[in-house]
């Protein structure tokens, strides 16, 4: 087995018997291989493996591999040591050499790299079956990425000899695959008289009853199935792509009967039992293929064993650039499909993941799909360390700023009305009131060797580089300004990723994904309050927030949004503050301190959270503000169907607010919506159904013009409409038909 690495400089000498024909050095006499994968070099009968170069790691501005660190401390801060510089690559093209006697690389490094290989074909592999179905132009430009031949097959012809582990699980399962008909007749041989009655022994051995004159035997004896010594070969062959299944991630193979061991017992063979019971029960086996299979599973156990499996001329696996693989893989995990005009958007641009996931303004507890944002990210293919390039981090905030227009279009191109959050299932990035927009979660996710080359390490973590996050802006202190992005930067353990992908488990990959998911929303929401101070700001009894922020709408821009809405009557919006940067030498204290006393005039402002899923009313309490009409975000026909049941009504706005004063629980309207002569506007008041005192909203038939058009937001016009849909009152002719709602209502 030989060992090259990815996009490394090897010199062209050291590697040439190594590389296919047509592959040639550099003016310098270098050459690197831009592939990952596996084939077979014909020339010398060497298994030749190119591995990604997420394994280089830049030491003293060398490349280097099996690098070791270690953290230590140091003035009260946690630094990364290197404590072991590895090896060059260089001086793993064979893992097996030895220096002195001994081996060069550990134990445990040589059972990494062949199971390493394993996993990377496995990704490779299934990279090549998830694009075989794409038609058009992008099917093709995908396949022609991957180059492949069959791999190693069982039979007579030229032979070779192999040592990686991958040849011997792809040679098991080939072996399977040909040989079909011999494992059915074996099976049909141990289990012929398979539960027949055993007359002899039941005779001599189980007791007898005479009924009516015949003898009755309560308890024949049958013919059990049991493993024998025979057969156990088989058993140890089944287990064995039972173990590869499971572990691996290769597809499974039919088993026509034979019994498996159990995974502890297997544990058992896999420490050293395995060679050791193969060894004794070898003799039991004669016949050809019997002897193959043999050799097979010691192979399996022992992988320096040699073993001689027939080869083609040329065989490999090779993708031509891995970076695609690895996008696949994480877009896989954690991506889904959207919209189209998102991940290809209008410039040209393709964005590798999105999906769509809670907000981070949200509320713990209270996420609903209606409060679900893009997420956008970039798969990285990196050596360990190796620093995000501005033009990758441009690329990045103009995604963000393509998925903002796309939003904003559906709303302007459909002349959505002002003050519509929702339309085409999608909530508006902006608010109209304050003109804010959402926070767009952006960030990096880069492939990192765990330290311990552990497969079972799930974690996301903050990149280690120098840069763990990027910040565009106009300007310092408007994070819900529209140019205003952010972006983070994390790791996440590529040999992790690479089995999840590669197993194929809906069910693992489907948890993961949601706990990632959590786990990203989670940090870029630590990262935010790192660089901002939060607040939630309710209006005070006599403000009308709107008014407000367009009065000092030049204070307000930028810093305040509302992601939270009505909740029980009050609303509450988000405040955000630029915390001070001494790294940078800026200092907002001045700008903050002004904004927050200009606030206090018509808000209560809470005190800073420290958590961003806070739920707002659990920091300030909203206050009881006057009474306050306004238009509905629904159509006529909508609120129809939502207000239909048991609402109550009045004929006359002025008998309607008779009745309330005399129930003394809602205040007089009089002068707020409905004014100049109420007798002559016809208003329906509709109450929450089974609760009189709960008024759900207002429809006016307005006959007269000097209703205030400035006052509503939307209107519908129509001839006759048949009012009895509300389960109100009959309504007829002509005119402008207003529907209000109740947005404030304080008992008194």
């Amino acid at each position: 087995m030989r060992i090259l690495i990815e996009q490394h400089a090897y010199k062209y000498d050291l590697v040439k018997d190594d590389l296919w024909d047509g592959v040639s050095a550099d003016p310098d006499g270098n050459v690197s291989i831009d592939y990952v994968g596996y084939f077979y070099n014909e020339k010398n009968g060497h298994c030749v493996l190119i591995l990604p170069r997420v394994l280089l790691e830049d030491v003293n501005n060398e490349e280097r591999v099996f690098v070791e660190h270690k953290s230590v401390e140091e003035n009260g801060e946690r630094k990364d040591t290197i404590v072991s510089q590895g090896f060059l690559p260089e001086e793993i093209i064979d893992p097996d050499a030895k220096v002195a006697g001994d081996y060069k690389l550990s134990k445990e490094q040589r059972k990494f790299i062949r199971e390493f290989a394993v996993w990377v074909y496995r990704a490779i592999d299934r990279y090549w079956k998830s694009i075989c179905s794409i038609d058009g132009d992008e099917g093709r430009r995908k396949r022609k990425g991957i180059h492949r031949k069959f791999v190693p097959v069982m039979g007579r012809g030229a032979l070779r000899e192999s040592h990686t582990l991958l040849d011997v699980i792809l040679a098991l399962r080939e072996f399977r695959k040909d040989n079909e008909s011999f494992f059915l007749t074996v099976l049909r041989e141990k289990t012929s008289g398979f539960n027949k009655i055993n007359w002899a022994r039941t005779v001599s051995k189980s007791p007898m009853v005479m009924v009516r004159g015949a003898p009755l035997y309560a308890n024949p004896i049958n013919r059990r199935r049991e493993i024998d010594f025979d057969e156990e070969l088989f058993v140890i062959f089944y287990s064995i792509l039972e173990y590869v299944h499971d572990e691996f991630g290769f597809e499974s193979l039919p088993n026509p009967g034979f019994p498996v061991l159990s995974s502890v017992v297997f544990q058992h063979y896999l420490k050293g039992y395995g060679k050791t019971r193969l060894k004794q029960i070898k003799g039991k086996y004669f016949s050809d293929r019997a002897l193959k299979m043999w050799d097979l599973c010691y192979a399996f156990f022992e992988h320096q064993y040699e073993i001689r499996i027939q080869s083609k001329k040329q065989e490999y696996l090779l993708a031509k650039d891995f970076q695609i693989v690895f996008e696949a893989i994480i877009d896989d995990l954690i991506g889904e499909k959207v919209p189209d005009g998102l991940k290809d958007q209008g410039d040209g641009k393709r964005v590798d993941h999105m999906y769509r996931y809670y907000g981070l303004s949200v509320a713990d507890g209270e996420e609903n799909p209606e409060n679900k944002v893009y997420y956008i990210g970039d798969s990285k293919y990196y050596k360990k360390r190796t620093q995000v390039g501005n033009e990758a981090v441009y690329k990045q905030f103009t995604y963000a700023r393509n998925v903002i227009q796309w939003n904003l279009d559906l709303f302007l191109n459909d002349h959505v009305p002002e003050g519509v959050e929702f339309h085409s299932g999608e909530r508006k990035l902006r608010n109209d009131s304050t003109e804010g927009y959402a926070i767009i979660p952006n960030f990096f996710i880069s492939a990192r060797m765990d330290d311990d080359l552990r497969y079972d390490h799930p974690e996301i973590t903050l990149t280690e580089k120098d840069k763990k996050s990027f910040l565009a802006r106009q300007f310092e202190n408007r994070l819900f300004d529209r140019d205003t992005l952010l972006i983070a930067h994390y790791n996440v353990n590529f040999l992790f990723v690479l089995s999840l992908y590669a197993k194929h488990n809906p069910g693992r990959c489907g948890a993961w994904r949601e706990n990632v998911r959590a786990e990203f929303r989670s940090r870029i929401r630590q990262l935010l309050v790192e660089q901002f101070e939060f607040r939630v700001i309710t209006p005070k009894a006599d403000t009308q927030a709107d008014r407000f922020f367009k009065e000092h709408f030049r204070d307000v821009v930028g810093r305040v949004y509302n992601p939270y809405g009505i909740r029980n009557g009050f609303e509450y919006y988000s405040l955000a503050l630029r915390k001070n940067d001494a790294s940078s030498g800026l200092d907002f204290t001045v700008e903050n301190n002004r904004i927050i006393d200009l606030l206090e005039h018509g808000f209560v402002v809470s005190k800073p959270l420290r958590n961003l899923g806070t739920p707002p009313e659990s920091v300030v309490k909203g206050v009881p503000r006057n009474p306050l009409l306004v238009m509905s975000s629904f159509n006529f026909e909508n609120a129809a169907k939502e207000l239909s049941k048991g609402a109550y009504a009045f004929y006359y706005a002025s008998d309607a607010i008779k009745a309330m004063q005399a129930a003394k629980v809602f205040p007089c309207v009089v002068g707020v919506g409905v004014k100049n002569n109420p007798e002559q506007v016809h208003t329906i008041f509709l109450f929450e159904s089974g609760a009189v005192n709960s008024l759900k909203a207002i429809l006016q038939v307005v006959y007269l013009a000097e209703v205030p058009s400035q006052v509503a937001m939307f209107h519908y016009k129509s001839e006759g409409v048949d009012c009895a849909k509300l389960s109100v009152v009959q309504t007829g002719g002509s005119g402008q038909h207003w529907l209000w709602r109740i947005e404030k209502w304080v008992p008194v």
